[in-house]
Order: structure tokens, then sequence, then C-alpha cells
């Protein structure tokens, strides 16, 4: 019986990543749960032949419930489980990501400084061009 539950629960997981329909996948979980209900239910009243014993096929009804709610609770955390992972992932691959641009970034800076410093550089050498010129021009 686990192996059937593993197995709906990640049918169940795979069903609540379609986003494209919430309707379809609701009728799916419900129909998931009722056939739980049902086979759980068939299960234990087998035993039971006596008319009178109403009250052992409502537990068992109960204990159906419970079994595919916890069914239902275990694709559900899978799915958490899986979408947890994919966030951990991309958040690395921002942190990858940032500190990649962070090194572009401080290299852009030094290079604006660099070119910055240069310029002035090339100013100041202009201005004394200038002068030297105004000079030759004077005498």
């Amino acid at each position: 019986m686990k192996t059937t539950l593993r197995r709906t629960a990640k049918v169940l997981a795979v069903s609540l990543d379609t986003k494209e329909d919430l309707v379809a996948l609701k009728k799916i979980i419900e129909r998931t749960v009722e056939d739980a209900v049902e086979k759980r239910v068939d299960h234990k009243s087998e035993g039971t032949a006596e008319p009178g014993d109403g009250g052992k096929v409502l537990v068992t009804s109960e204990e159906a419930r419970l079994e595919a709610s916890r069914i239902v609770y275990n694709a559900k955390t899978l799915k958490v489980d899986e979408l947890t992972a994919s966030s951990k992932k991309k958040e690395q691959e921002y942190a990858h990501e940032l500190a990649a641009n962070a090194k572009k970034l401080a290299d852009c800076e030094a290079a604006s400084i660099s070119d910055l410093e240069l310029i002035e550089k090339l100013e100041t050498q202009c201005i004394e061009l200038m002068s030297q010129r105004t000079q030759a021009e004077e005498q």
C-alpha cells in the first residue's frame, strides 16, 4: 500500500505543477481521495459481513479519509520540498551572478577613474602646450 501512496503522491505533485487548470487539478485530487477512501473501505469491510456492524465501516471510512488526507499532504509536501530545492538553487545562481556583476562594476569603476585621471593629465598637457604656443607667438 505504501508504494501506491508514494506513486499517488508523485502523481499529485506532478499535477500540482500544472497551473493551467486548477479546477481540473482539484477534481483529480478529489477523485484520488475518493478512490483511496473506497479502496480502504472495501479492503477493511471485506472482513465484516454482519449488516449490524456499520460502526466498523464508519471507522474504516474515517481511517480511509485520514489516509487520503495523508496522500494529499504528502503530495503537497513533496511539491514544497521541490520548490524549496529549486529556490535554493536559484538563490545560489543569483549569488554567483551578483558576484560576477559586482566584479564587473568594480572593473568599470576602476576604468572610469583611470579614464578621468588620463583626461585630467591630457588637459594639463594641453594647457601647457597652449601657453608655450602663446609664448612662442609673442616672441
